[in-house]
């Protein structure tokens, strides 16, 4: 009945590390320092509409923090620019949904992450009764290469967690976008 247990945490940690990821990948993006990044690029692209740099990042950075922040409508209503609205009645409503779905995800990301921590350590615990290959002294020992640790860790999502999810962003330099 032990490796059953654990078999079914298991399953539990490969079903939710894709909610993990995309919702931390959306929780990310939606940054004024990721927006900063995109709109730095000597590359991107000018605005068909005549608007400056500083003027997109503006709006842009409203936005984000209307969606993230549980901000009323009325902030994106008050918004002008050169005398006129900046959005009508119908994109504001297309935000306020989008301010819905976004923060769906985020909680979603929120509760992932805790029950991915929890059971992380459960696994971590009851390594040697829960699933006896996770523990002991023949058990299955995780080696956590960047900081010199050789102990036993029950659990895929402490391993992911601790060293995969890092190590990709560190790969990819995508944590570049934080450390502007």
């Amino acid at each position: 009945m032990p490796t059953q247990i654990a078999k079914t945490l298991k399953l539990f940690v490969i079903l939710l590390i894709p909610i993990l990821v995309i919702g931390g990948a959306a929780s990310l993006l939606a940054t004024d320092r990721y927006l900063a990044f995109e709109y730095g690029k000597a590359g991107f692209p000018p605005d068909p509409f005549g608007f400056t740099q500083q003027q997109r990042f503006d709006l842009a950075s409203s936005n984000i923090h209307y969606v993230r922040a549980h901000l009323s409508s009325d902030a994106l209503t008050n918004q002008t620019l050169d005398g006129g609205a900046v959005y009508n009645t119908r994109e504001v409503s297309h935000m306020a949904d989008f301010q819905a779905v976004f923060q769906s995800v985020l909680r979603a990301w929120r509760v992932t992450f805790i029950l991915l921590l929890l059971v992380g350590f459960i696994l971590w615990q009851k390594r040697g009764t829960i699933c006896p290959c996770l523990g002991g002294s023949s058990g299955w020992t995780f080696d956590f290469r960047y900081h010199n640790l050789n102990r036993p860790v029950g659990g895929l999502c402490l391993a992911i967690l601790v060293q995969h999810i890092p190590s990709l962003f560190l790969q990819t330099g995508f944590l570049a976008v934080f450390l502007l």
